[in-house]
């Protein structure tokens, strides 16, 4: 250890809660308070199965005394001494609190609290385990920084496979404890997991970040991480995966968790659910090399397209979502053409963008012909749509929109104009 001082402090205030923890459970006749918590358990046939368990809540127990603990006179001058250690001071200055003694109680006292009694697994002084979460207290000091597991549960997703490393993020399957906070399963009675209107969540993106002590944890860029690891799936198989909100958890030595997400949380579509095979894991690993440099950074002429096909894929209704893979192509394709032509120019673009034999391109002309004047009849107000044609031309549209996207990735191309340069050189023959 780099300080024995502060180390036989702390030790002696870890000592000293010990006993009154011991004291005020004797003296009102319970032991270490118990929280029910799911306990969920899955079969062969995919069958999940829900019971109860009882378990320690050593948080509830440490909470309970720690107000009586700082006002204890006997325990003042200690207190007093470990915030004159110049380590303290700076760790409580970092993370912008004052240097008294109910800040270090919540920040570094009570944590460390909580820590020994979940290592001991009680209320006994184990001086083994002491020490060990001192020296994780010390090289916390060392690092300067905090560190968090930012977990954002998939829906509408499934995968051949229990785990794939994608970049710096793991897609895993859910934990049985996870599948019950998750999916919002409690121990009370008739808890069960839903199965409506929603499928339950299966699978879970993973990411350790690290963060300069006392600022946000979930930074722009480790968000965008989660978007475009997303955005490359629905480019990879055609679905609706997404997910509402991400959770962080503190790795570092305090800290609370919490959830961040959407004011507006849009569900994915049930039905159109993406399930990744082995195959097209190894692309969409290709997709995340490809893209990963835009992560945080400036981002590419194609970032309208992509953000509006990401929305239009989880659209319920076929008419939102054909407008916004219309918005989407046209601007990829169609920024620098008149009004008047466009639909002739646009699609004689897409067509030759993706098509290689004169049948493929003639196809893709005539869909998105179809789907621009289905945009035209959204936009002025048609009546009596016909709602199946409607659906068809969306599909399409939708798929030449995918396509484009993936393209665009894997061309690298430096601009929109690099592009629409070699699409115009194909027209021209």
């Amino acid at each position: 250890m780099k300080d024995k001082d502060l180390h036989d402090k702390l030790k002696d205030l870890t000592v000293r809660y010990l006993e009154l923890l011991r004291r005020s459970t004797s003296q009102r006749g319970v032991g270490v308070p118990q929280r029910l918590i799911p306990k969920v358990e899955f079969g062969l046939n995919g069958s999940i199965t829900i019971d109860k368990e009882s378990k320690p809540d050593f948080g509830l127990l440490a909470a309970t005394t720690l107000l009586d603990f700082v006002n204890d006179p006997s325990n003042e001058v200690i207190i007093k001494a470990v915030l004159e250690n110049q380590n303290v001071a700076r760790l409580l200055k970092d993370k912008g609190v004052a240097r008294v003694p109910m800040a270090f109680a919540l920040n570094i006292l009570q944590p460390m609290i909580i820590r020994q009694l979940v290592s001991q697994n009680g209320i006994e002084m184990d001086e083994a385990e002491f020490d060990a979460n001192y020296q994780a207290f010390e090289e916390y000091l060392d690092k300067e920084e905090d560190c968090y597991l930012f977990l954002a549960p998939l829906e509408n997703f499934d995968m051949e496979t229990e785990s794939e490393i994608v970049g710096p993020l793991t897609i895993r399957k859910l934990t049985a404890e996870e599948f019950a906070a998750f999916n919002g399963i409690t121990a009370e009675p008739f808890s069960s997991a839903p199965n409506f209107p929603f499928q339950p969540y299966r699978f879970v993106l993973e990411m350790k970040g690290a963060v300069k002590r006392g600022g946000p944890p979930l930074t722009q860029t480790y968000q965008d991480s989660f978007w475009w690891l997303v955005a490359m799936m629905k480019l990879t198989k055609a679905g609706s995966v997404g997910y509402n909100t991400i959770w962080v958890q503190p790795l570092s030595w305090s800290g609370m968790s919490f959830g961040q997400g959407s004011a507006y949380p849009r569900h994915t579509i049930l039905g159109k659910s993406v399930t990744l095979k082995d195959q097209d894991l190894s692309r969409l690993r290709h997709y995340w090399e490809l893209v990963e440099p835009f992560v945080g950074r400036q981002t590419p002429f194609w970032m309208v397209a992509l953000q509006r096909f990401y929305d239009a894929v989880d659209r319920v209704r076929p008419d939102e979502a054909l407008l916004d893979y219309w918005i989407a192509c046209e601007s990829l394709f169609g920024e620098d053409i008149e009004i008047g032509e466009l639909t002739y120019r646009l699609s004689l673009r897409i067509a030759h963008f993706l098509g290689v034999s004169p049948v493929e391109r003639a196809k893709l002309r005539d869909d998105a012909k179809k789907a621009y004047h289905a945009r035209g009849h959204l936009l002025h107000g048609a009546r009596n749509l016909d709602h199946s044609k409607l659906a068809a031309q969306t599909l399409a549209i939708g798929e030449i929109t995918r396509r484009s996207l993936c393209k665009c990735v894997e061309g690298q191309f430096q601009s929109r104009d690099e592009m629409i340069r070699g699409i115009e050189a194909s027209i021209m023959g």
